[in-house]
């Protein structure tokens, strides 16, 4: 069960019956470190990142002048923030909302 959580970081978990009982939903990560495999451009500035782990797809939701442009072999953090929210980071640069999208 830990290992489907990780790679279901970033999508919403409905309360499904064979999760129930289940005492791991403590150790679900706040953060992702993993590399990149892949990156584009999107319209407006934004960036659609697959991600080395899953090939879990991410996309930043808004225009960041600090944000470094992803490229492949690039180390990227996801970060769990308030509300269902998420923060992608690249090598240590400025922070953006993103959302997963596959």
């Amino acid at each position: 069960l830990r290992e489907a959580r990780r790679s279901l970081f970033g999508f919403s978990m409905p309360k499904l019956p064979f999760f129930a009982g289940d005492e791991s939903a403590a150790d679900t990560p706040n953060e992702l470190q993993t590399t990149i495999k892949s990156a584009r451009s999107l319209d407006n500035g934004k960036y659609r990142i697959v991600l080395a782990e899953n090939d879990a797809v991410w996309e930043t939701t808004e225009e960041s002048m600090g944000f470094r442009q992803p490229r492949a072999g690039q180390k990227i953090s996801i970060k769990r923030g308030p509300l269902g929210s998420y923060f992608l980071r690249v090598e240590g640069g400025r922070s953006v909302k993103g959302r997963r999208v596959g």
